[in-house]
């Protein structure tokens, strides 16, 4: 006979996110890996980000009824959701860090790409900029040799 487990019960409430800051990127990695897991319950955007709200509670359930009361776009789109809890809940000092890496981060040596995307990559994802500044970002950081090509 198979088992199977309820992925409902695998995050229980006592792994929710209650609006620490320093437990949000944790908690959304939990959650990612469970859409992973079970992709099968986690076909559209919306199942999503409406599980995620089930895990919140405290002041992060008060913002996301928030959310909820005034039919917010983001709880149709996942990557608005979650580019939006993390400005509002995320690591203030990380962002802005990250930011500042994005404005000077240079390929230094021509063989050096693998490095060079890893780093920005790492950056990017903690940064509040937006896909374009991102891009533009990544460009004006590539070695001179590459850029011209581009």
């Amino acid at each position: 006979m198979e088992e199977h487990i309820n992925f409902y019960d695998a995050a229980s409430l006592k792994d929710g996110f209650s609006g620490n800051r320093k437990y949000l990127k944790g908690f959304l990695a939990k959650m990612e890996l469970i859409f992973q897991l079970h992709p099968e319950h986690f076909q559209h955007d919306e199942d999503k980000v409406f599980y995620i709200i089930t895990r919140l509670y405290g002041n992060a359930m008060n913002w996301a009824a928030s959310l909820i009361e005034n039919r917010d776009p983001c709880l149709r789109n996942y990557q608005s959701f979650i580019s939006k809890i993390k400005a509002f809940y995320g690591n203030i000092d990380a962002t802005f860090i990250a930011n500042q890496k994005l404005r000077i981060l240079k390929q230094k040596h021509l063989g050096e790409i693998n490095k060079y995307i890893m780093e920005f990559n790492k950056y990017a994802d903690d940064s509040s900029w937006n896909e374009p500044a991102k891009m533009d970002a990544f460009l004006a950081g590539l070695h001179d040799q590459i850029a011209t090509r581009i």
